[in-house]
């Protein structure tokens, strides 16, 4: 009786899976990925930058009205000196703030940037190096250069470098006195993200052409994409173990 349960026991036991499934380094695209979203938050410069607003429409309200109503007298005389002055102060406001921040995404598949609904990514196996400089944190690809300003993405920029930290250690060049001003990594809201897109990428070890999303297996620490038949046994964005020897 023993050996007749023993032998049940045996045929009932689940196969184990196969292939990228059976490797918890890899993932596949159909899985579920989080990640943290950071809303951009207003400092001082962003309170500044209302108030050089505020009066350069003020100025300008002021020359235009002594232009064209005012006939004669001191007003009218010094009309173009309000309208210089609320350019200046127009162009401070641009200057301090620029373009509205967007929130950011941090998670498996990189940096994200929030635009109009769109999320425009950099994924972890393409940054070459992550520095601290002044106000802003920046991210260097071989496409180019990110930045992410302290005043309005503090908490995002110290939650970056944790995840930089675990995920691409070697690029990671903030140390540890700079990593503390940037506060605690936390924050955010956590939340779903759409599986990458494998339209026009190839293979990174092989070059081979990702077709199909079944058969692409994603490194789960830098977010690599390889094709399932051509999954190398280190990863070569961050040199994860893949597969065993």
């Amino acid at each position: 009786m023993a050996k007749t349960t023993k032998e049940r026991s045996k045929k009932t036991r689940p196969a184990p899976r196969d292939g990228a499934a059976a490797d918890k380094a890899l993932r596949t695209l159909d899985e579920t990925f989080e990640e943290r979203r950071f809303e951009p938050t207003a400092r001082g410069s962003a309170y500044v930058g209302a108030v050089l607003l505020s009066f350069g429409g003020l100025l300008l309200g002021a020359g235009t009205y002594a232009f064209g109503w005012v006939a004669s007298g001191p007003w009218h005389e010094n009309a173009h000196l309000f309208v210089v002055a609320g350019l200046v102060f127009e162009l401070g406001f641009l200057f301090m703030n620029g373009q509205p921040s967007a929130p950011v995404r941090i998670g498996a598949l990189g940096l994200g940037l929030d635009e109009d609904g769109k999320v425009r990514r950099i994924a972890w196996c393409d940054v070459e190096q992550v520095s601290l400089a002044g106000r802003e944190l920046s991210l260097k690809t071989s496409e180019g250069e990110f930045t992410l300003r302290l005043d309005v993405h503090r908490s995002a920029a110290a939650f970056l470098v944790a995840e930089a930290r675990t995920r691409i250690p070697q690029r990671v060049a903030v140390d540890e006195a700079q990593r503390a001003e940037l506060g605690p990594a936390d924050g955010g809201v956590r939340v779903l993200a759409e599986a990458p897109q494998v339209a026009g990428e190839r293979c990174r070890a092989s070059g081979k052409a990702l077709t199909f999303e079944k058969d692409v297996r994603m490194c789960g620490r830098c977010g690599a994409l390889y094709h399932r038949e051509g999954v190398p046994r280190a990863c070569l964005g961050c040199d994860a173990k893949l597969k065993a020897s």
